[in-house]
């Protein structure tokens, strides 16, 4: 047999044989979910279609390979959401099937996202939720109330019956309420959210 023969006849084996990274490392893998706190949920999305969704983080989730960037959405309670996203990554081996397993190789390689790889651990930070303007308000109310109040026990506790010092202890109490009244005033007209 010739040589230019066992190639015609080599070349449509070569073409059924399945790439190499597509034998080695498969076309699906494993991501670990991480989140500054844990115990988030997070959805993983490609192309506008959900892949999974990790609830609790850290969790592991087994997703298909591709070319294609994924996205990481997530949020908890008491958190701000956050999102990032997963970037796809050429897969080494790509390299070596293009010269054992030639362009047939890598087109298998490519077409079942084998030649492509996501990092395995993923972390993402999720920022303390910013207080309302009705919690920032009631904070406000609370602190001037017991300010005043520190200052007023104390004032009490060192004045006498009778004294300018009494005098003092009730303009202090009449500035006390009206700055409480005020911040009275601005709790009911703050929004909740």
């Amino acid at each position: 047999m010739t040589p230019a023969l066992r190639l015609c006849l080599l070349l449509p084996l070569l073409a059924l044989m399945p790439a190499c990274a597509t034998i080695t490392t498969g076309s699906t893998q494993n991501v670990t979910v991480m989140t500054e706190p844990p115990g988030a949920a997070c959805t993983l999305t490609r192309d506008g279609a959900t892949l999974g969704v990790v609830r609790p983080t850290p969790g592991t989730i087994n997703i298909s390979r591709s070319h294609r960037d994924i996205g990481i959405a997530c949020q908890a309670d008491g958190r701000q959401n956050a999102s990032g996203v997963l970037a796809s990554q050429l897969q080494a081996m790509t390299a070596g099937n293009l010269l054992l397993g030639g362009v047939v190789g890598v087109a298998i390689d490519a077409a079942s996202g084998a030649s492509a790889r996501y990092p395995e651990t993923f972390t993402l930070a999720l920022p303390a939720a910013q207080p309302s303007a009705r919690q920032v308000a009631q904070l406000r109310l609370d602190e001037t109330r017991a300010s005043y109040n520190a200052r007023i026990d104390a004032q009490r506790a060192s004045c006498t019956r009778g004294s300018a010092c009494q005098r003092e202890l009730r303009t202090l109490e009449a500035e006390r309420d009206r700055e409480v009244l005020r911040l009275e005033r601005d709790l009911i007209n703050a929004p909740a959210t």
